[in-house]
């Protein structure tokens, strides 16, 4: 509901087609993103995307953003293969916006790995998440959720693999 409520203030006094409207409706997204519904999350994660490509440079670190949350709502919907355009597409922004080892561009290594994870390619999946740990351990401590949690799924693939053998 405080979000709406922004959305429509920001709305009336920026206008609809201000970028801050789009972070506005990125995070509303994100709440139906985290409430399962992800049809509607997609939905509003186009809205933000379409006003921040009207509004921002095509090389804008918020545009990916925007594509890297319509990854993750489409992925959760079993759209694999539009998820990993998105993914790319984002990743290919990040890498020319901001420095190799930002942490933002091991996420996205995440996000692609954790695909191909659900599509059992195990050494594509091994692959992106070593270079999101890589990323990680040059910008944060090794105590960081992000690379434990990297940690731990790079155990799980080799334990897939194994069983796959």
């Amino acid at each position: 509901k405080n979000y709406r409520e922004c959305y429509i203030i920001r709305s009336n006094f920026l206008g609809k087609d201000h970028p801050d409207i789009a972070a506005t409706l990125n995070s509303i997204g994100a709440i139906y993103a985290k409430n399962g519904r992800n049809e509607k999350a997609l939905m509003i994660y186009d809205q933000a995307l379409q006003i921040r490509r009207d509004s921002l440079r095509d090389d804008h670190v918020d545009i990916a953003r925007s594509l890297g949350n319509q990854g993750v709502a489409l992925a959760a919907l079993g759209r694999y293969t539009e998820a990993m355009e998105k993914y790319r597409e984002a990743l290919q922004i990040r890498e020319a916006s901001l420095t190799n080892k930002h942490p933002s561009i091991g996420d996205l290594h995440v996000n692609i790995g954790n695909i191909h994870l659900r599509k059992c390619a195990f050494g594509e999946a091994a692959v992106r998440f070593e270079m999101a740990l890589n990323i990680y351990r040059s910008k944060l401590r090794e105590d960081h959720p992000k690379i434990t949690a990297t940690l731990a799924i790079i155990s799980r693939v080799k334990r897939s693999e194994e069983l796959c053998v």
